[in-house]
């Protein structure tokens, strides 16, 4: 380089003239050529801009590792924010429905786009005093399916309604009420045409809903509080009747395909849950019933259903809590196996699965150290693991059995302590084509406050390491 070869030969006369200091002259020649502040580039000319370095990379952000909230908070209900349901679909977006006080909405958690956020996927249900119940799930077709109770005063009877719609056609006014068809039977002289039957409502106080196996229609079980008279109508030989009935808050079940129902229990049944055995696509058979059994005390008691107009069968001994009973939740794996999570007699959370011919203590007989309350099971399709998340001493915990313990998932997420309306429910979403994770949804409010916020949050674990793993999928 010129400037290199200039300072060289000016230190070459000089060693000339001094050769005693060549050494300490070639060392400083040296140094002042380390440390000139630019060189010509290769090619270029002198005065040319000088080489700019390549700038160090900017290192990747840190995943997101833990409980996840939302990025947007769903808007405060007119009241408190009532009886959550909470689904996902097979790309791992979310979907609630929660009630105010006059008032049923429903929002879609859409991830993977570059604004994600809840979007309002259907408008506000006016239901005069909302629903004591609410069930939502998302079926292979992307079709959400809902189940809910709606009362028009407040002297009236909660009746039962359903809907089946993709996320951008659901329209409340279309949905499709639970009703019991009453033929008249002539006896008498001759026949007779007696009247059209009698339609009656169907109503009660709390309901599930699953979806059935195969075709996609919805399973409701609910505690039956209909109710209604037998009528005569006299013909000119003989009479016409319309025979009566009363729920008595017995464990009843529709289907919303045939249109048909069935009382399946002789005592009352509260607490009621209803699930179907999962699969890839959908769901399969068994269907089972949770429910706490009015004839032993609020005990639970299990029910099954093997095929499509089968029988509704006691799986294992009734009763098998050994006392009542409160916060039933029902799941079941995806080789048919039934889970059961509950606050036991005793106040601490107990959970339970059939094994042989028995319900067995999963990981102890009971879970909590403290008060256990609005409890929730989901079952992991991955491994068949079962998760758990409650609420105890302010706090929504999630737990997970791994074989031999219940291994605690990420922090313990706050809550207002002794909130009796948390709602708390678990889901899991699928984050891979083989992969699901935990989802959580409560109400996070102090009780006191007359309108109340809905808290959703999502589960990444540390071992995900790119979106491209968490969002394998895309549907148009």
């Amino acid at each position: 380089m010129f400037i290199i070869e200039h300072k060289l030969a000016v230190i070459l006369n000089r060693l000339q003239m001094n050769k005693k200091n060549y050494q300490r002259l070639l060392l400083g020649a040296l140094l002042a050529a380390a440390t000139l502040p630019s060189c010509v580039p290769i090619g270029g000319n002198a005065g040319s801009s000088p080489f700019t370095p390549i700038p160090t990379p900017t290192p990747p952000p840190i995943p997101l590792v833990g409980w996840q909230n939302t990025s947007n908070s769903l808007p405060i209900v007119t009241g408190r924010a009532n009886n959550i349901g909470l689904a996902s679909d097979q790309l791992g977006n979310l979907y609630v429905a929660y009630q105010g006080s006059e008032s049923l909405a429903v929002y879609r958690y859409v991830f993977g786009q570059s604004t994600t956020g809840w979007q309002q996927i259907a408008s506000n249900q006016n239901m005069s005093l909302g629903s004591a119940s609410t069930s939502i799930a998302v079926d292979g077709r992307f079709e959400v399916n809902m189940a809910y109770l709606s009362q028009s005063s407040t002297d009236a009877k909660r009746q039962v309604f359903w809907l089946k719609a993709l996320p951008d056609k659901i329209d409340f006014s279309q949905s499709a009420v639970a009703q019991y068809v009453e033929a008249y039977s002539y006896s008498g002289v001759g026949t007779a045409s007696c009247p059209a039957p009698e339609i009656y409502d169907v109503t009660t106080d709390e309901m599930s809903m699953a979806l059935a196996p195969g075709s996609g229609y919805q399973i409701l079980a609910y505690s039956d509080t209909t109710k209604y008279e037998t009528k005569t109508v006299q013909m000119e030989s003989g009479v016409c009747t319309a025979d009566g009935y009363s729920g008595g808050g017995r464990l009843s079940v529709f289907n919303t395909n045939l249109n048909t129902y069935r009382s399946i229990t002789t005592g009352t049944a509260t607490q009621v849950k209803v699930a179907s055995t999962p699969t890839r696509i959908g769901t399969a058979y068994p269907v089972y019933i949770a429910y706490a059994d009015g004839v032993y005390g609020g005990g639970v008691s299990v029910l099954k259903l093997s095929s499509e107009g089968g029988s509704w069968d006691p799986v294992g001994p009734e009763n098998f809590s050994n006392g009542p009973v409160n916060f039933i939740s029902l799941a079941v794996d995806t080789t048919g196996v039934p889970y059961v999570a509950y606050e036991s007699s005793n106040q601490l959370l107990a959970v339970r699965k059939y094994s042989g011919n028995s319900w067995v203590a999963v990981g102890g007989s009971t879970i909590s150290t403290h008060i256990a309350t609005w409890i929730s099971i989901a079952i992991n399709q991955a491994d068949n693991s079962p998760y758990v998340a409650y609420q105890e001493s302010g706090l929504i915990k999630v737990r997970r059995f791994d074989g031999e313990s219940w291994v605690k998932v990420g922090s313990d997420l706050s809550n207002t302590p002794n909130n009796y309306g948390a709602y708390n429910t678990i889901v899991m979403r699928q984050t891979g084509y083989s992969t699901w994770q935990p989802a959580v949804a409560f109400q996070s409010s102090s009780p006191t406050a007359i309108s109340s916020n809905i808290s959703t949050l999502y589960y990444v674990p540390s071992s995900y390491s790119s979106n491209s793993e968490i969002y394998p999928m895309t549907k148009k």
